[in-house]
């Protein structure tokens, strides 16, 4: 019986063995099946992190290029908008101008066609005024000794200051003086003040002559124009008030004060 009962109890003992061997087998299976699944999940999920990533990064650069291409595209709208816009201010500046430039020609023209005919009408005012009945034969002998007679240069007032191209410009200083006769009129007495007048007149004249290059036409039509907003705003006399120090109210010249500060 003691046989018995040890052999029974080291079967036991033998099965308990296995048993608790067994279990640490099933345990250990268990346990490395778990770290295998952890490490396919870890793997799992930094693979879906990485493509998630790179898909980001991706649309991202795809973002980035699209607000690249469009702003590059509005970058050049603008810039053509912008070059038509000037071509575009350009054609109605050259179009201004060139407006401009034919009414100032045809109010020029105007002005020289007015200019011409009170010339003519106040030349054949005088012709007709002076004329005076004559001997046919006195005016035949004139007329012949006239014809006889050699041809005599006419002569200019010379210059009141140095001049590049004096015989042109006494000529040219000569007609313009004719032309604004009516509106400067030069001294008729011969003191030495009247002298002094006369010379600054005609210097005056001569230097607006050569401002307008020489064309008398073109200096006798501005000088008028001129002269008539003088007279409107009574220019010459403001200008002689100031150089005198003459008192001026606001009505006479509202800007007095601040000339004479300055």
């Amino acid at each position: 019986m003691e046989t018995e009962r040890t052999r029974r109890v080291s079967q036991h003992n033998l099965a308990s063995v296995r048993h608790h061997v067994h279990d640490e087998i099933h345990r250990e299976q268990a346990k490395q099946v778990a770290v295998m699944q952890m490490e396919q999940e870890r793997s799992r999920r930094m693979s879906e992190g990485m493509i998630t990533q790179v898909h980001t990064h991706l649309l991202r650069r795809n973002s980035i290029d699209k607000v690249v291409e469009l702003a590059e595209h509005e970058r050049s709208r603008r810039v053509q908008e912008l070059g038509d816009q000037v071509v575009a201010n350009q054609s109605l500046r050259l179009a201004g101008q060139a407006a401009a430039v034919e009414a100032a020609e045809s109010e020029r023209r105007r002005r020289l066609s007015s200019i011409e005919h009170v010339t003519t009408m106040a030349g054949i005012s005088a012709v007709e005024g002076s004329v005076a009945p004559v001997d046919i034969k006195k005016e035949e002998e004139v007329a012949s000794m006239d014809m006889s007679a050699p041809a005599v240069a006419m002569s200019y007032p010379e210059l009141p200051v140095a001049s590049a191209a004096p015989d042109v410009e006494q000529k040219a200083l000569h007609d313009l003086t004719v032309a604004l006769a009516d509106v400067v009129p030069l001294p008729t007495n011969s003191n030495h003040d009247d002298d002094d007048v006369s010379k600054l007149q005609r210097i005056r004249l001569l230097r607006f002559l050569r401002g307008h290059k020489g064309n008398v036409e073109v200096a006798a039509a501005k000088y008028r124009a001129n002269l008539a907003v003088r007279q409107e705003h009574n220019l010459d006399t403001i200008r002689d008030n100031i150089l005198l120090g003459h008192i001026m109210t606001e009505l006479d010249f509202p800007h007095n004060d601040k000339i004479r500060y300055f």
